[in-house]
């Protein structure tokens, strides 16, 4: 809209046109900084979000494993053939589980 005004301008007052001229080249330089400096306030958003993403990844992962581990180091023993079986069948489980967390 400025634009068109000062496009005006310098039809109608030859005068002005250098002043205008300048005064418009000063603000589409402006814009192009104003641009420039929001890509990069962006770029930086994105990168904290990835990190943001990457540390809540890692920290249910890391709760995960400990989990894991709990099982793993476990040394509960079966006292009847139905809680050996069920250890049996939870064995490998938890390997299913493990390397569905190795293809993530």
């Amino acid at each position: 809209m400025y634009f068109i005004s000062s496009c005006r301008i310098k039809d109608t007052n030859p005068a002005e046109s250098r002043a205008i001229t300048e005064q418009v080249e000063n603000m589409e330089r402006l814009l192009a900084k104003f641009k420039l400096e929001t890509q990069k306030k962006q770029d930086i958003l994105q990168r904290a979000q990835n990190q943001q993403s990457f540390l809540q990844d890692s920290r249910r992962l890391l709760l995960w494993a400990e989990g894991i581990q709990e099982k793993l180091s476990s040394e509960e023993m079966g006292v009847d053939v139905a809680s050996a079986e069920q250890l049996l069948k939870e064995h490998p489980d938890l390997l299913k589980e493990i390397k569905s967390q190795k293809e993530r």
